[in-house]
This record gives structure tokens, C-alpha cells and sequence, in this order.
């Protein structure tokens, strides 16, 4: 079997006429789906236990000085749009970045996101080919790391991991036809006696070429490789090792060990199998010093040094230990591994940290000799360790006087490591807890509440009960409160009950619905709930100890401000609420929630959100700065009436022919100013605004699903990646487009199903506020934890309010299959979900919405007797889909055959 040149990339194709199915990357909306499917099968499986995430903020030290990287892209086809996607995948929550490319002649320049260790993140790069309607990405054989966090530039190429730090083509440095190059691999056995293999991916297949092996030095493990260069190979070229035999036999280096030769690198060359650079100086270990701050009285773990792009992993053991001259609650063990220069590593520790913290390692890259040093728990390199002292006081708030009866003690921990104190805290007067702290300056550190004899209490099973805080050096009082999982220093929580529950309940979702008991008797809306003459918000934060809702209001002069209204917390810790007067929150008016100290967050139950391209906001968030996204207040009984003007019932199943399309893709026909659900009305009309019968009125179908229409972030994307779950894509028109076009097609007669993503989120404000609640490992963004009961809460919640307020015939699930296998609970959550969804249409006289979900093409699953659940087929319903763009070349949109599936 031949090497791969050019690998197999990867193609979003929207909608297609297939089973759905995966094309194998993980990273990033377009990289995931391929092909749509035909028929709707229901699929389900038995249930695994979730990955836990457990929260945590781990202090970061910024190793390079705050500068602009500039990545260098040379694609093979610039072009298109291109974008630079980033990512780190962090045990406390991940984090993406998407910067787009601006083409520079026959490269595209990216700006680099601008973190405090770049080493951190991996990339890769995506285009976007508009006029197809197709995103390409990368394969994640090249998923690339950087080496030198001090870079300021750096050139990357199609089909290698491989990264330069200095100009590829340097003036003056010209190589011709038949000048030599000299390769020296070190490899032990498995390339021993075979060649180097050259190949121009910028070039027709016909520029390869096999180059053998010259000499051998067993002892050393080094073969060598005299390249002589061809016309086509002077200005550089890609490269890899084969092995020894037949041309059908030969072993290949794997992709990611592809490799670029550029006139920078010079004529004498060294290579390690298996990595994929290229280096002008021969290879050798250099020893490093690593130092490690450890809880006194605790057994230094042993650390494992993982090569990046070998994926090799060397453990080693301390060669010495010493107490720590700043605390005796610490001791420093010593390391002494080996690396070879340049090469990319991570550094872990096998004990003491839940999860294991990856390091890129060395901390100086640019002087080996420097000794490394990172405090057990903690993510960052420190040149020092820091001090411990005694400057600060914690106030613990207990729920009743009888808690903590037999005494309290305080743990402490740097990070996720193991405690390195306990301490006992006092009873006072006012009955809250007292306790000095002797925390770590200036380092990330957690605190447990350990009562004596008992375990703290919890809302519920699935919850990190740590606290997390940064001790800055100045004397600090901070406050918790018991069965509150989070710390601040802004004061002790203030506790109230909203004048009654069933009544926002019954504002947010009829009294019909709440009194058929759809949901729990002490539940609350999420979001922003108009009820009694009040604006009500509400949010689910079991780290906020502190809550003020952040509202921006009009000031004298034009400009905007924010006004900060306290929060309280009802008795059973669940809900943060407060409430204000409708004319302080009309309609559009634009809000934040602030939890604790500093975490500013946009409402994740927002019914409207302004999308300014990133959901990630500062703190304080400055109300004139028009890049800041902000949750935004809906008249939700305006967009309810407008989607229920038409009189309306469901249809049966066996009456459904549904449709599928992308509200946005589906047309550019003469816009106008017409959002894109607003040209689906159009289209629904006797004339539309192209003088003839709508083409949507025109087709031979009974029901239209929409692709996900779910607040994601940008204006670009399938839907796969849902940011906000109660608000409508404002790209495409928002919630009021949404009503307008539910409302058109049932007075022409045809039903509206939504497809919906709650197998994970993107971007979402849930993963800031309780990652550990919401998350369950990485899954094209963060896998939502559907067998929590907060997660089933809340999406209960946005479905049901979707049903009710566009008056929706049904949905389509996505991708259930991971729901159930990858969620401890996941088939019940589904299950609450039908139940909640039909229960409500029964409560109101409506028929049945229509469910469907999702299954892989690859595992069919016999749906008709799922283990351990109830759930039967019902029937199938017959789908077509609709290309990406319906317009022809004309300009007219394109007709159906009878079969109403899109043909021309």
C-alpha cells in the first residue's frame, strides 16, 4: 500500500441524500457530519458511565512576553476561507478559537490567539468553499503543538505537523538542481535498509521520488540518506521514511510523521523516526532539572515525560528530596529526565493530581540549564515557589444552626492536588464558622468543608465540592456557605424565596402545562420570565456563593451603563433570582449575570442573545464596547402569539413527508433585507418576492425540519454547535423570524419539525458556570452530561418552551446514540423528554409533536426492543432533503419532481 501524499480530507457535504455518519475528526462542528439521512430510524443502546469533569481554575504564568504570533499557512488551494481552529483541552474545561485567514499572495496569515503558554494549544487549519457549501478540514494526523513559546512568527503546510521558526526561503539561500542534501535518521530497526521518500504536494503526482539508504551505523542506530535534488525539489518538498522490501510490503512512516524540507534547513539534515521535524544539528539528550513542590509528610510521585509527537511516554523517579524553606508544610523533590532540544514533550505526575495535569515541558525552551519548577496541583511554571502565610479568613455560612454540630475543619490544596492542611474552624455568635487559612500566594488553591463525622450536604450526587480561589498577598476574608460550592470575597450569601414558584412556572409555561406535571414541584424557569407585574431572572450556579444581575441601562448623554442588582438564593441552593420592574427590562434590553467575584457570564437560558462573534465576555463588561455579546430580554408572548395566529393541529405520523433544510442555505435568491427564515415565509407565499408561486408552497410535502436553528456562535455554520438553547440563531432572524415561518407554513398547510443537539454544546455558559454539572468530556465541544438532573432540567425546559412557543410538530434528535452510551442516564433523559413534550401537548388540547432520533449508519440498532426501557416504534415517516443553495443558474429557485425530494 502506497504513502499518503495528500491524505483523504475531510468534507462537510450539508445536506446530502445518505445515512448519516461520521468521517472520523473530533474537533469542531464541519469536521463531524457528512451526509444527512433519508430515513429516520429510532436508535438507543444501553448505558456507560459518563467521563466525570471535575472543576477547577488552575493560575496560569505567562512564559513569553505579550506580542503577536502570525501563523504562515501555504495551502494548496488559498482560494477559499480559511480558518485557523485552536483549541485546549483542559481537565477544567476546554477552550476553541476560531481566527479567520486573510490571504497574503500564495499563503494565508492568521493571528494566533494570544494566551500565556501558546505550547498549550493544539491547531489545525479548516477551509470554507462558500459557493459549495462545503468545509474541508484537516485530518488530525497534523494537528500541530508549538515548540517555542517565544515565537513571533511561524510558517506551517498542508499534509505536515511540521512547524518553522524561521523564514522557509531566506534571500540568498538558493539551492539548484543536482546540489545534494544529507539526511541522518536515527532509527533503530524499522527503517533500517529502506528510503527516503520525496514528494511536491503543490506538484502533479509525478513528483516523487525514492531516495535508499547510503550508510549504516548499527551501533548508533543511524541510517543515512543522500538526496540529490531534482528541478522540482529546489525550493523545498515533503518527505518521510519507508521501509526496507516490496513496494505492496513496505512499511510507511505514518502521516503524522510527514515531513518539509525548506532552503532554511540547509544541506545536512537529522531526523528522528517518527517525528516530524528536521533539524541542522545532530541529535543528543540533554539532561533537565526539574523541581516539584509537594505537600510535606506526602511520597513524591513519580513523572512521566510524554514525547508529542511520538507518542512515547518515560516515566522517572525523584533522585532526591528537601523540605521547603518557606513552609514546613511542603517539601521539594528533584527530577533529572532527558530530552532531546527542540523536540516537543509533556510532563505529568503519576500521583497527587485529580486528573493527571499535562505540562508542556521545558519551561524555557530556549535554556535548557534553567531549572523547571511547577507546585503539585498547579499548571504553571514558576521560577520561584511561591510563600505561604496565614492572610486569610474564611467565613462559612451554614443553612441551619444545627449543622456542623460536631465541629468543622477546612482542608487545603494547591490546584487538584492532595491537601497539604487541615485546619479547624470556630463557631461565633452569629453562628457562622470562622477559620485562618495559611494559603499559597498567588496560586490557584481549593478548600474542602470536612464537618466532623458527616459529609457535607449536596443539591445533589454528581458535583465537585471543592472551592476554588487564587490568594492574592495582601490579607483577604472570604465567604462560602454550606452546600455552596464556590468562594468570594464580596460577602455571605443573602437567601429569599420568590413569591411563588408555581406562578413564574405557570408565566413561563402555561398553567395547563404545569398543572399536568411536566415538571418538579419546586422548579424554577431558567432565564428571564415576565410574571406579576415583574421581570424575574433566574440562574442555576452551585459555585456562586455571590450573584448580581448585571443590566445595562440608557444614561444621560447617550451612553450606556451598567446597573448591578443583587441576587438571592432560594433555601434549597438551587436557583439565584432577583426581580425588577418592566420598564428597568423592556424588551431588548441587554444583561449579564456576575457570579462570585469576577465570573461575568451571559444568561445560558437567554430566550435572545447578541452575537458578536465570541460568547467568552470580560469582566466588568463595558456596556458601550460593541464586541461584547450580551443576553438580551424577550417579549416571548409577542413571538408565541405571532407562531399560533394560524389555527393549527399536528399531523399524524403516517401523514408526514418531511423536507429537510438549512434556513439559511437554503436560498441567496435577491435577499433584500429579508433574514433567512424570513425568505422561508416568502417562499411559503402564493407570489413571493420573485414574481411566482413560492417554491416551499410548491412542494409536494407535509412537513418541513429545519437543521438546528439554536443560538450557536458566528453567522456561519451547520447548527451542530449549539451555544444557547432557549434563543433562536439571531443570523437567522431570531425568535421572532422563527414564529413568522412556523405560522406561514402551517397556514399553507404543512407541519415544522426542528432538529435539536443535546448530545454536546459549544461556547456555551453552562461549561463556565458548573462545568463539573454540565460537561461529560469532549465531544466536538463539551459532551453535555444529559443523565444529570440539572442538565435534564433545563433542556426539559428549552424543549418545551420551544414546542410551546412556535407551536412545533416535532423534532429531531441528533446523534442519540452518544446520549446512551456515553451518559450514565442518558436513555431516561430522553425518555423525560418525550414524556415532558407530550405530557404538555395533552395538558393543552394539542396533538402529539412527532419524535425521531438520530442513529449511526455504522451500528443499526433494533429500537423496537431497547433493553431496559419501553420505547416501541411508531412508525417512519418518509424525508427529503434540500441542497445546501436552491437557487439555478437562472436565478430562479429550482422545482421539484413529483416526489418532492429536489431533483431537477
Amino acid at each position: 500500500m502506497g504513502p499518503s501524499r495528500n491524505p483523504v480530507i475531510q468534507f462537510d457535504r450539508g445536506i446530502g441524500t445518505g445515512l448519516s455518519g461520521w468521517d472520523g475528526a473530533n474537533t469542531g462542528d464541519g469536521a463531524r457530519r457528512t451526509e444527512r439521512p433519508l430515513m429516520i430510524l429510532l436508535i438507543f443502546a444501553t448505558t456507560l458511565f459518563p467521563d466525570r469533569m471535575i472543576l477547577s481554575r488552575i493560575t496560569t504564568k505567562r512564559v513569553h512576553a505579550p506580542m503577536s504570533l502570525i501563523v504562515h499557512y501555504q495551502p494548496l488551494e488559498p482560494g477559499s476561507l480559511w480558518y485557523l481552529h485552536a483549541w485546549q483541552l483542559a481537565w477544567d474545561g476546554n477552550k476553541v478559537w476560531d481566527p479567520v485567514g486573510t490571504v497574503a499572495g500564495g499563503r494565508v496569515d492568521f493571528p494566533f490567539p494570544d494566551v500565556p503558554d501558546p505550547r498549550q494549544l493544539n491547531f489545525k487549519f479548516r477551509s470554507l468553499a462558500v459557493s459549495a457549501s462545503a468545509t474541508t478540514w484537516e485530518p488530525d494526523d497534523f494537528v500541530r503543538q508549538l515548540v517555542d513559546p517565544a515565537a513571533t512568527e511561524i510558517w506551517t503546510f498542508p499534509a505536515t505537523r511540521r512547524i518553522l521558526y524561521r523564514e522557509p526561503n531566506p534571500a540568498g539561500v538558493v539551492f539548484h538542481a543536482g546540489d545534494t542534501l544529507t539526511f541522518r535518521a536515527i532509527t533503530q530497526s524499522r527503517f533500517r535498509g529502506g528510503s527516503l521518500y520525496a514528494w511536491n504536494p503543490y506538484g502533479p503526482a509525478s513528483q516523487e521520488g525514492y531516495f535508499p539508504e547510503s550508510a549504516r551505523d548499527d551501533a548508533a542506530g543511524v541510517s543515512t540518506f543522500v538526496v540529490t535534488l531534482l528541478d522540482w525539489m529546489t525550493n523545498g518538498f515533503h518527505l518521510k521514511l519507508v521501509g526496507a522490501g516490496p513496494s505492496d510490503t513496505r512499511l510507511w512512516e505514518p502521516d503524522a510523521s510527514n515531513r518539509v524540507w525548506r532552503p532554511c534547513d540547509g544541506n545536512t539534515l537529522w531526523l528522528k523516526s517518527g517525528q516530524c521535524d528536521v533539524r541542522g544539528q545532530p541529535l543528543s539528550l540533554v539532561p533537565l532539572t526539574v523541581e516539584v513542590q509537594v505537600p510535606a509528610g506526602r511520597t513524591p510521585p513519580s513523572l512521566s515525560l510524554t514525547d508529542v509527537t511520538e507518542g512515547q511516554t518515560f516515566p522517572f523517579d525523584p533522585v532526591a528530596t528537601r523540605p521547603y524553606t518557606g513552609s514546613t508544610l511542603f517539601q521539594v523533590a528533584t527530577y533529572k529526565p532527558a530530552i532531546y532540544p527542540q523536540a516537543g514533550y509533556t510532563l505529568s505526575a503519576s500521583t497527587g493530581e485529580s486528573p493527571p495535569i499535562n505540562r508542556p515541558v521545558p519551561a524555557n525552551p530556549a535554556d535548557l540549564g534553567q531549572t523547571c519548577r511547577f507546585a503539585l496541583g498547579a499548571s504553571a511554571w514558576v521560577d520561584d515557589f511561591p510563600p505561604v502565610a496565614s492572610t486569610a479568613t474564611l467565613v462559612v455560612v451554614p443553612l441551619s444552626a444545627q449543622s456542623f454540630g460536631s465541629g468543622l475543619d477546612v482542608q487545603l490544596a494547591i490546584g487538584n492536588s492532595v491537601p497539604y492542611a487541615t485546619v479547624p474552624a470556630v463557631r461565633g455568635a452569629d453562628l457562622n464558622w470562622t477559620a485562618s487559612l495559611p494559603v499559597v500566594r498567588d496560586t490557584t488553591t481549593s478548600l474542602r468543608l470536612v464537618p466532623v463525622g458527616a459529609a457535607e450536604r449536596t443539591p445533589y450526587a454528581w458535583i465537585d465540592t471543592g472551592r476554588y480561589f487564587t490568594p492574592p498577598g495582601s490579607a483577604v476574608t472570604y465567604f462560602t456557605t454550606e452546600g455552596v460550592f464556590g468562594i468570594t470575597a464580596r460577602g455571605p450569601t443573602a437567601f429569599a424565596e420568590p413569591p411563588s414558584r408555581r406562578a413564574l412556572m405557570e408565566s413561563a409555561f402555561g398553567p395547563a402545562v404545569v398543572a399536568g406535571q411536566v415538571f418538579g414541584p419546586n422548579e424554577l424557569p431558567h432565564g428571564a420570565t415576565s410574571s406579576g407585574g415583574r421581570v424575574f431572572f433566574v440562574v442555576h450556579a452551585p459555585h456562586a456563593v455571590y450573584a448580581t444581575l448585571i443590566l445595562v441601562a440608557a444614561a444621560s448623554g447617550g451612553a450606556a451603563v451598567r446597573r448591578e442588582i443583587p441576587m438571592s438564593l432560594t433555601k434549597d441552593t438551587l436557583y439565584w433570582w432577583c426581580a425588577v420592574s418592566p420598564a428597568d427590562a423592556p424588551a431588548g434590553t441587554r444583561y449579564h449575570f456576575l457570579l462570585n467575584d469576577d465570573l461575568e457570564v451571559i444568561d445560558p437560558a437567554a430566550r435572545e442573545v447578541r452575537d458578536t462573534g465570541t460568547f467568552d465576555v470580560p469582566f466588568p463588561s463595558d456596556p458601550n464596547d460593541e464586541g461584547i455579546a450580551w443576553a438580551l430580554v424577550l417579549d416571548v408572548e409577542s413571538v408565541r402569539a405571532a407562531a399560533h395566529a394560524q389555527p393549527w393541529q399536528t399531523l399524524g405520523w403516517e401523514a408526514l413527508l418531511v423536507y429537510e433544510m438549512h434556513a439559511r442555505r437554503f436560498t441567496d435568491t435577491s435577499p433584500g433585507n429579508k433574514a433567512p427564515l424570513d425568505l422561508l415565509v416568502d417562499e411559503l407565499q402564493p407570489t413571493s418576492r420573485l414574481g411566482q408561486e413560492g417554491y416551499l408552497r410548491a412542494l409536494p410535502v407535509t412537513a418541513f425540519e429545519l437543521l438546528p436553528v439554536q443560538e450557536f456562535n458566528s453567522a456561519i455554520s451547520w447548527g451542530y454547535d449549539p451555544s444557547f438553547y432557549f434563543a433562536v440563531d439571531g443570523h437567522y432572524g431570531g425568535s421572532s423570524a422563527l414564529a413568522r415561518f412556523v405560522n406561514a407554513a402551517h397556514a399553507a398547510g404543512r407541519g415544522v419539525l426542528l432538529d435539536v443537539v443535546y448530545n454536546h454544546s459549544l461556547g456555551s455558559p453552562l461549561m463556565k458556570i458548573a462545568p463539573d454539572v454540565y460537561r461529560n468530556g469532549d465531544y466536538d465541544g463539551d459532551r453535555m452530561n444529559c443523565g444529570h438532573p440539572m442538565v435534564g432540567e433545563f433542556l426539559r425546559q428549552a424543549t418545551v418552551h420551544f414546542t410551546r412557543t412556535f407551536n412545533l410538530d416535532g423534532f429531531r434528535f441528533d446523534d442519540t446514540q452518544t446520549i446512551v452510551t456515553r451518559c450514565q442516564g442518558g436513555w431516561e433523559f430522553l425518555g423525560m423528554i418525550r414524556r415532558a413534550i407530550r405530557t404538555a401537548a395533552t395538558a393543552e388540547g394539542r396533538n402529539w409533536p412527532y419524535c425521531v432520533a438520530e442513529n449511526s449508519a455504522t451500528s443499526p440498532w433494533d429500537v423496537s426492543n431497547p433493553p431496559g426501557a419501553s420505547w416501541t416504534v411508531s412508525g417512519a415517516s418518509t424525508r427529503c432533503t434540500a441542497s445546501a443553495t436552491r437557487a439555478t443558474t437562472s436565478g430562479t429557485p429550482a422545482r421539484t419532481t413529483p416526489d418532492g425530494c429536489g431533483r431537477r
